[in-house]
């Protein structure tokens, strides 16, 4: 994976440290000590834990912000997949009925289709697991880090099971050239004028981009402070 990187003092790019991260996740759980009503602040919390290999971390976290939050279908799914990682890798029933009610209420759930698809699986349903795969593999966009791993399973599944392999998509009518995309994040970072109040100029500041389908790694971590943001 890409290494996440900071800027350093004299404007080159330095590593940051696992323990530069955990001191990060661990200052966000203090200060939800003194806002524990902040669904977000847990989710987020909840994430960074997933994020640094710390899930034990995660579930309670996840925990507190669905209470927090009751219908959101992405907190179950993150739930799930987190309660799942400690299960080695199996959903119990605690688990799908999250993915149940992610899909109620949102069919077309990323990750709560993609678990679905693995609890289909483990049950040696290979049609089922196929079918919601395929869903996956449709809402992907073609570059997607985690796409060949989507397709590699789906044809897993369908080995299994016995069924025939997915017909070829219609050729279209005519395909225009696009040129490759770069291999760049950008995007506009600014603090909420509720945080901006508290934030003095030399506080630092981690900006953090992760895909948005597939594993809840970073992708990209940039340490700013609050002066270098509009």
């Amino acid at each position: 994976p890409p290494q996440a990187v900071a800027a350093a003092p004299d404007g080159a790019e330095a590593p940051i440290s696992d323990e530069q991260v955990k001191e990060l996740v661990d200052k966000m759980a203090q200060r939800l000590k003194d806002k524990p009503d902040d669904a977000t602040g847990w989710a987020l919390l909840a994430r960074a834990y997933s994020a640094t290999g710390r899930v034990a971390g995660s579930t309670p976290a996840f925990r507190k912000a669905l209470e927090l939050a009751p219908s959101d279908a992405n907190l179950m799914a993150d739930l799930a997949d987190a309660l799942a990682v400690q299960n080695n890798g199996k959903l119990d029933a605690q688990a799908l009925q999250l993915v149940a009610k992610a899909l109620t209420l949102e069919p077309g759930n990323i990750k709560a289709l993609a678990l679905s698809g693995t609890a289909a699986f483990d049950r040696q349903d290979y049609a089922g697991a196929v079918r919601q795969w395929e869903q996956v593999e449709r809402a992907l966009p073609p570059d997607s880090a985690i796409l060949s791993q989507v397709r590699a399973s789906i044809a897993e599944a369908r080995q299994q099971g016995g069924l025939p392999p997915a017909s070829p998509p219609a050729a279209p009518a005519a395909v225009a050239k696009v040129e490759p995309a770069a291999s760049a994040v950008a995007g506009r970072v600014s603090l909420a004028p509720a945080l901006a109040a508290r934030a003095g100029p030399e506080d630092t500041v981690f900006i953090v981009a992760r895909a948005a389908a597939g594993p809840r790694m970073p992708l990209a971590v940039l340490r700013k402070q609050v002066k270098d943001l509009p």
